[in-house]
């Protein structure tokens, strides 16, 4: 199959303004101008729409949190250490906020659990074909989810339950991870530890840690609990960015931004908003850019917007771009997969009718390993 004459966007650079990709048995093929489309009898001429790759939503809890449930499967309360959890175990496959997802553009997802712990359990990604998550899985997991700031104090502190100060969550959080040290470095002599077994990928540097951290602080110290261990970190949400360029471009692997929607509701949150993105992809940070879709928080719909109001302030369109696409794949350990146009590639290609990050934009093709899901 095949997919002609329209305005053909790689994300890895490359632009045809008259171009096709053809697919099969689920991975591209071909791409290139039009031109040189091969004869194939199941052609989809799209007369001058927008190809690009299907969108990745870095960071969400679409699936683990249904909408309209008023879930808290993905947070725990009873236990701040918890990365035996994993997202794999909670996807409702049923969710509205997938199909609302892939009729989006949006067809892959990071997803798992919430913020309420200090480590919160293992991050996945899954594509939005609206099937069991181990059998639409990219990879899992893909990271570690931890949380620092108000989250966790919030949720423990309230039962007198350490943490109640950031501290606190630091010398927890020390402690865990010396454990799981000491359980990596033991190998074949170390008896059996749920949690610690759940931490070796972590430790081995297989997986990164993802820390919801807004504040300056907290952000600091994630970089510097990492340093310490010789973890990989990527801070998740970043809402004063701004202040520690420097910082995260030489400290960390990247920065997930948003939800940014948000008028200022705490401290946390008071310097988030849409002109930081163009500020950390001008400093070099790989960024991408995420909705954090959860019930009461927002839809994973707001992805393309998101990236759109960045871009109107001051982020380049196509760089806008690349933060819902390649680099929230490259984030997530997944852009050998997914995230730009590729020979090789996962087939997950979505069509609209305008400028993906226009307002109007529509999402009339989108397709999921070379499969037509609208």
């Amino acid at each position: 199959m095949q997919i002609v004459h329209g305005t053909l966007l790689t994300c890895e650079g490359e632009r045809f303004d008259d171009g096709f990709v053809a697919f099969a048995e689920g991975k591209i093929t071909a791409y290139g101008d039009a031109r040189n489309a091969p004869a194939d009898p199941e052609t989809i001429d799209v007369g001058g729409a927008w190809i690009v790759p299907g969108f990745v939503e870095p960071h969400c809890h679409t699936g683990v949190g249904p909408e309209g449930f008023m879930s808290s499967e993905y947070s725990e309360t009873l236990d701040p250490m918890t990365p035996e959890h994993s997202g794999l175990d909670a996807v409702y496959p049923l969710d509205p906020a997938i199909a609302k997802a892939r009729n989006a553009g949006i067809t892959t997802v990071i997803a798992g659990p919430g913020s309420t712990s200090l480590i919160d359990g293992q991050l996945i990604a899954y594509k939005t074909t609206g099937e069991d998550a181990r059998k639409s899985a990219v990879k899992a997991p893909i990271a570690m989810k931890f949380a620092l700031g108000d989250a966790p104090k919030s949720a423990f502190g309230q039962h007198g339950r350490a943490p109640v100060t950031r501290m606190s969550e630091a010398a927890l959080l020390r402690d865990m991870l010396r454990r799981a040290r000491e359980y990596c470095d033991r190998g074949d002599a170390r008896v059996y530890d749920k949690k610690l077994e759940a931490l070796l990928p972590l430790m081995r540097r297989e997986i990164p840690m993802h820390v919801h951290a807004s504040r300056v602080d907290d952000i600091l110290t994630a970089l510097s609990l990492a340093e310490e261990f010789g973890l990989r970190c990527i801070i998740v949400h970043c809402n004063d960015a701004q202040y520690i360029l420097d910082d995260l471009y030489e400290r960390a692997e990247g920065v997930i931004l948003g939800p940014m929607y948000f008028t200022c509701r705490d401290w946390e949150s008071m310097h988030g908003g849409f002109k930081n993105p163009a500020q950390t992809v001008g400093r070099g940070i790989l960024t991408a850019i995420c909705t954090d879709s959860c019930p009461m928080l927002g839809s994973v719909t707001l992805l393309a917007p998101s990236a759109a109001l960045a871009a109107r302030e001051g982020l380049d369109d196509i760089e806008a771009l690349k933060c819902i696409t390649i680099n929230a794949a490259k984030l997530a350990g997944i852009d050998e997969r997914v995230g730009s146009i590729r020979v090789g590639k996962d087939a997950d290609i979505a069509v609209f009718d305008k400028f993906p990050l226009e307002f109007d934009a529509r999402a009339t093709h989108v397709f999921i390993d070379g499969r037509r899901v609208k």
